[in-house]
């Protein structure tokens, strides 16, 4: 297992057939747990700077936080 803060990372490569991709980012969700008497989660999306097909797009949670979930998007 190795600790540390999640991350998400994309990967397109260029498709002969079917939809054609020219940019994609990652895209990360993340809970952050606040307050102290009352905690509760405080959600946070992030996003990955946009590339070409053929390269890769990276994005962190900040530290301190849990992985919500995870994706991609493309245009």
């Amino acid at each position: 297992m190795v600790w540390g803060t999640a991350q998400s990372t994309s990967s397109c490569k260029k498709s002969k057939s079917g939809k054609k991709v020219t940019k994609h980012r990652a895209k990360i969700k993340c809970a952050m747990m606040r307050g102290q008497g009352n905690q509760h989660d405080i959600y946070w999306t992030g996003y990955g700077p946009w590339k070409k097909a053929g390269t890769k797009s990276t994005v962190k949670c900040p530290i301190r936080s849990s992985l919500a979930g995870y994706g991609q998007q493309v245009k």
